[in-house]
């Protein structure tokens, strides 16, 4: 999504319009911080996996409807958490024994 956005959108300006007040404010805060870190790459890899699909669903025509898309982003937002934080409970699962054995 970061690669859509950053072609369809001139400046980082003209995407931080889709996003919520509080949202832009927030990232703005984190740019600052990380640029007085040295830590600065690109605006858009500041912004969560929703205030990307909220700039894409409001800024990129999409050959869905409005409300689809949104169930389709939903959707995938809960795969990527799932994934991204399935490590975290990972402690919780028996040891898996396998077949295999090593010569």
């Amino acid at each position: 999504m970061a690669d859509a956005i950053g072609r369809r959108f001139e400046t980082p300006g003209r995407w931080l319009e889709k996003l919520s007040a509080e949202r832009r404010k927030k990232i703005s805060q984190v740019i600052a911080d990380a640029k007085s870190d040295d830590g600065f790459v690109d605006e858009i890899l500041f912004t969560q996996f929703c205030d990307k699909s909220d700039i894409v669903r409001k800024g990129i025509e999409l050959p869905r409807s409005a409300t689809s898309a949104a169930d389709v982003f939903r959707r995938a937002e809960k795969l990527r958490n799932a994934v991204a934080h399935g490590n975290d409970c990972a402690w919780l699962l028996p040891p898996r024994k396998t077949s295999q054995c090593w010569s």
